[in-house]
């Protein structure tokens, strides 16, 4: 008798171990494929409703797992790592990834950035930051118009570029150059293109490219006039920079 239990007992055991679930209709007809199955006409599965803080915070008993899902209902969540943004209206489905928990539902637009505007040269020869530029389009790239300040919140590889139309009016045909302007990363010019105006007639100039830039990288917009300049006058310039990929 002892035996036949010890046996029955390994035989249930084993039984549970290997065995799939169905709930809901049909119970008997199951995906071969799946560990547990959920079939209904009329009723819906209803996640765990936890309160999460913050999308890098686990906040969950145990330790945290990757795959884990579940139904936000704090709309207090706040998020300080912009790979892991909240839903608009904050409350609503995420999982973790192994690193923070990824909204469900909204969709991923890559940043992007579209400035347009002009600068006054404040006289002959100068250097500056151009600033007071007006935003067109924006995501998720930070933009401060009177510093001038681009701040970039996701690394990747950004497309940019800037063109810039000098004043309509003469320039100083013996010059160099009537105007350069360049792209900036941390201060450090990446790229620099040049133009000049003559005859009364404004000319553009234009500089673009491919760059990596990081996350908190601070990208600004410089001009430069020629000291031999016949008058000051006004730039007009439009930007773009946007993420094409990781």
């Amino acid at each position: 008798m002892c035996k036949l239990l010890v046996v029955s007992a390994l035989v249930l055991g084993a039984t549970t171990v290997f065995a799939q679930v169905k709930v809901g209709d049909n119970p008997t007809t199951i995906n071969p494929g799946s560990v547990l199955e959920l079939e209904s006409t009329n009723k819906g599965l209803l996640m765990p409703r936890i309160s999460l803080t913050n999308t890098t915070t686990w906040g969950l008993l145990g330790t945290a797992a990757a795959g884990m899902h579940v139904y936000n209902t704090n709309t207090g969540i706040t998020s300080t790592n912009a790979s892991y943004p909240t839903l608009s209206a904050k409350v609503g489905e995420y999982y973790w990834d192994g690193t923070g928990w990824v909204a469900l539902g909204q969709a991923v637009v890559s940043p992007y950035l579209r400035l347009r505007g002009a600068v006054i040269t404040p006289t002959n020869g100068s250097s500056l930051i151009v600033t007071n530029l007006s935003a067109q389009l924006t995501n998720d790239i930070v933009y401060t118009p009177g510093s001038g300040d681009i701040k970039i919140n996701k690394s990747g590889i950004y497309f940019y570029t800037q063109t810039v139309m000098g004043p309509q009016q003469p320039g100083a045909p013996g010059g160099v150059f009537d105007f350069c302007h360049a792209v900036m990363v941390n201060a450090t010019n990446i790229d620099q293109a040049c133009g000049r105006s003559d005859r009364g007639e404004g000319t553009s100039s234009t500089v673009s490219g491919i760059f990596r830039l990081n996350a908190n990288d601070t990208v600004r917009l410089s001009l430069s006039t020629a000291s031999g300049w016949a008058g000051n006058g006004q730039y007009s310039f439009s930007v773009a920079l946007y993420k094409l990929s990781d």
